[in-house]
C-alpha cells in the first residue's frame, strides 16, 4: 500500500466522521437549546439558517466521502 492509498483511507475516515458529527451536532443542539418563555414561546424546532447550514454540511461531507471512494476505486484500478 503506497502513500496515496493511506491518504485516501484517511480521507474516507475523516469524511465519515464529519458526517456523523454533523448529524450528532444537529441533534445535540436541539437538546441543549434553552427554552424561551413568554410571548415568544419555543417556536419551531430549528431556524431556517440552522437547517440550511446542516444541509450544506451534510452535502459537503457526502461529497467528500464520494470523491474519496472514487479516488480509491481509481487507485485500485491502476495497481
Amino acid at each position: 500500500m503506497n502513500n496515496k492509498m493511506k491518504f485516501i483511507y484517511v480521507g474516507i475516515c475523516a469524511s465519515s466522521l464529519y458526517i456523523i458529527l454533523t448529524i450528532f451536532g444537529y441533534w445535540l443542539f436541539d437538546g441543549l437549546r434553552p427554552n424561551r418563555v413568554g410571548p415568544v414561546g419555543t417556536g419551531g424546532r430549528f431556524t431556517t439558517s440552522e437547517t440550511v447550514l446542516f444541509i450544506i454540511r451534510l452535502i459537503g461531507g457526502i461529497c467528500l466521502l464520494v470523491f474519496n471512494i472514487l479516488a480509491l476505486i481509481s487507485a485500485k484500478r491502476k495497481m
